[in-house]
């Protein structure tokens, strides 16, 4: 006697996905038609890194909106690892931020990879007092906490930025002097010095791409010598004296926290140097600390918290 056996729906359709690849997928004729027709592995394109997110960075930050330029900068330099201006952007976003050292990485690296974008960026009118508070903010900043050729190399370059040639090179100068031999440095001076040949020819009714024939006598080599060298020893001796500003009112504080605080066991107290004490590590080029890729220069994650 033959029995029907009726199929129950919902196992019909269990039994029919079960008949199916699950890692099949059906997609539209394209260009990676044949690489997405399964999800075994990565689809890999030819078509190159996508283009930079149109800047918002430069905007952002003429607006004081550091933590959103900061972000939008990291977005541009993450595909582009060779382009110097989103670098630089970082660079004076994270500086006003306060990260003075993530400010100097990120410029060497922009001037190691990219030293020709630093000309093509004209600061608008908006963005120029933030740039002059960066001066004011590394020439106060300590030994303790950045190192002297660091601290110049960074106003040198921010000086640049406002086309202030002669600080630039005398800070530049200054750099070089205290035993900067970075290709970020080199290539930093190469450009203030070009620029400041330019500026010569343009003031002697000369064309940019014109020859300079006039030979300079060894008078005017000297006295040119002798007034870079003054200029120089005044800048030193400013930041000498901002130096032993901060380091009196680091030993101020010092002392005022030992009245306050009760007095360490000799157990306690042991030899060990206090936390603080001693510059920071010295600035390379490629020193990354949980940097955003293509910057190399710095950050922990950024975050766009502003409102």
């Amino acid at each position: 006697m033959a029995t029907t056996c009726r199929l129950d729906p919902l196992l019909a359709v269990v039994l029919l996905a079960a008949l199916v690849p699950a890692r099949a997928v059906w997609s539209a004729p394209g260009p990676d038609h044949a690489a997405r027709q399964l999800i075994g592995g990565p689809v890999v394109s030819n078509a190159g890194p996508p283009p930079a997110p149109a800047g918002r960075g430069w905007p952002h930050l003429s607006q004081g909106r550091f933590s959103q330029a900061l972000y939008s900068f990291a977005q541009q330099a993450a595909p582009r690892p060779g382009e110097g201006e989103p670098k630089v952007g970082y660079a004076l976003s994270a500086a006003s931020l306060g990260g003075v050292s993530r400010g100097v990485a990120s410029m060497r690296r922009a001037l190691r990879v990219d030293p020709e974008s630093l000309p093509g960026i004209k600061l608008d009118e908006d963005l120029q007092p933030t740039v002059r508070r960066l001066i004011e903010r590394y020439s106060v900043t300590g030994s303790r906490d950045l190192h002297d050729r660091d601290r110049a190399f960074m106003i040198a370059s921010l000086h640049y930025l406002l086309r202030d040639l002669d600080s630039a090179h005398t800070a530049i100068r200054l750099a070089i002097r205290a035993g900067d031999e970075r290709p970020s440095t080199a290539n930093l001076e190469r450009v203030i010095e070009q620029e400041l040949v330019d500026r010569a020819r343009r003031d002697s009714n000369e064309q940019p791409t014109s020859r300079i024939d006039h030979q300079p006598t060894a008078g005017e080599v000297q006295a040119a010598t002798a007034a870079a060298e003054e200029s120089e020893a005044q800048l030193q001796e400013v930041l000498d004296a901002l130096d032993e500003l901060v380091n009196a009112a680091l030993d101020l504080q010092r002392s005022l926290l030992k009245k306050i605080e009760p007095p360490l066991s000799p157990v306690s107290r042991g030899d060990s140097p206090r936390r603080g004490e001693g510059p920071e590590e010295d600035i390379g080029e490629d020193s990354a600390q949980g940097e955003v890729e293509g910057l190399g220069e710095g950050p922990d994650k950024v975050q766009n918290n502003d409102p």
